[in-house]
């Protein structure tokens, strides 16, 4: 009896987990109709709010329609009124016209009839003319010949006054520059000072560049007054070295070529430059 009271006790456990679970499937799987029908009147809501709006609009469109259909047939009907008058307005100008075409046919005749009349005094005044015309081409080549050569003596004078000023411009301008050479000590030949810079400049070569073009770079530039062709003397200390001539000039430095010609010693970073050597 023991043992069969323990099977008993174990199949009602049994049957309990399995109740026990077909509670939980049923309670999981069940629905609250409910709120769902209350979720679904939400949602039917707006789309009936929707479908006023668009019954609204659709109204409003049909009554637009509606006023451009009434005055689109105010306006042709306008329109033809307009075209009916301008029809009338056209044939009272066709009448019009038709009876300034016939003035102007007579009056074309009254003008033939002048025009004959003209022809013949034209030949008449025409004889005239050429001879006026001949008269006074001989007088205007006179006056032409005449204000031509009055002008070219005045513009003569005019040319002499203007040499002769020049000339004293050019002599005033000689002797102050005579004066200038002479304070300076200077020979007035340009072709001994067109490469020698204007001042007395002194600087030091920045950078030697080798290669095949013997290329050095100053701290000299056109700032300075320095220009292409310049020549500038190298010296270290009391060693003369030689002279460069300036290729390419900045503000504040420019690129220098030494002349073979002149070199008489090997050129470095630090050397003196001058515009002119001194001892």
């Amino acid at each position: 009896m023991k043992l069969i009271g323990r099977v008993f006790v174990i199949l009602i456990a049994i049957m309990s987990l399995v109740y026990l679970a077909f509670s939980v499937v049923l309670y999981a799987s069940h629905k609250n109709w409910e709120k769902t029908a209350k979720s679904m009147e939400e949602k039917i809501k707006p789309a009936e709010a929707e479908r006023d709006r668009l019954t609204a609009e659709k109204n409003d469109l049909l009554r637009t329609i509606e006023m451009e259909k009434d005055a689109y047939q105010k306006t042709v009907a306008a329109l033809r009124t307009k075209a009916r008058e301008l029809t009338e307005e056209n044939t009272s100008l066709l009448e019009k016209n038709s009876v300034l075409e016939s003035d102007i046919r007579k009056r074309m005749e009254v003008l033939t009839a002048n025009n004959t009349l003209i022809n013949q005094f034209q030949v008449t005044v025409s004889t005239l003319s050429n001879d006026l015309a001949a008269a006074q081409k001989n007088r205007a080549d006179y006056l032409r010949d005449l204000a031509v050569q009055i002008g070219e003596m005045h513009e003569k004078a005019a040319q002499i006054g203007d040499i002769q000023k020049k000339n004293q411009e050019l002599k005033q301008d000689y002797e102050k520059a005579k004066i200038v050479l002479d304070m300076k000590d200077l020979e007035p030949v340009p072709e001994l000072y067109n490469r020698t810079p204007p001042f007395d400049l002194q600087g030091v070569i920045k950078a030697v560049k080798e290669g095949p073009r013997k290329l050095v770079l100053i701290n000299l530039g056109s700032d300075d007054g320095l220009k292409p062709q310049h020549t500038l003397e190298v010296s270290r200390g009391a060693v003369y070295l030689g002279k460069i001539e300036v290729v390419k000039a900045e503000p504040h430095q420019a690129a220098c070529e030494i002349l073979s010609q002149y070199q008489q010693g090997e050129i470095k970073e630090g050397d003196l430059v001058r515009s002119k050597y001194k001892q």
